[in-house]
């Protein structure tokens, strides 16, 4: 997660003003991630943008809070660059696996080189 507040800075683990949370998906915990997590972190005022990496393939998922306050979804694929705005940073997908070894090829992920 990236805050900016000030407040946050001496708050030790607990943090209330997260303007980007970023999480990695497990088969295990996505669904929770999805749901539940995100439905206490779209509480938070100061949230702008939270995005879910996939572990099973290279995308991402990147939800971000409009104008209106709505939270729309900008799905990313393994050829395209995330735009996180809330934090000024532009990021390939692929950069986000860089050192991952997949285990298996399957037709939805490329096994990728080790270093």
């Amino acid at each position: 997660f990236v805050t900016c507040a000030e407040t946050d800075r001496n708050n030790g683990d607990a943090k209330h003003s997260a303007v980007f949370i970023a999480e990695i998906l497990s088969p295990s915990t996505s669904a929770f991630d999805r749901g539940r997590k995100f439905e206490h972190y779209r509480k938070l005022p100061d949230l702008r943008e939270y995005l879910l990496v996939d572990t099973e393939r290279m995308a991402a998922d990147l939800f971000r809070k409009d104008a209106t306050g709505h939270w729309v979804l900008y799905p990313y694929a393994e050829n395209e660059t995330i735009e996180l705005a809330s934090v000024g940073l532009d990021i390939p997908v692929a950069a986000l696996y860089d050192e991952v070894l997949w285990e298996g090829a399957r037709e939805d992920r490329s096994p990728r080189p080790g270093p």
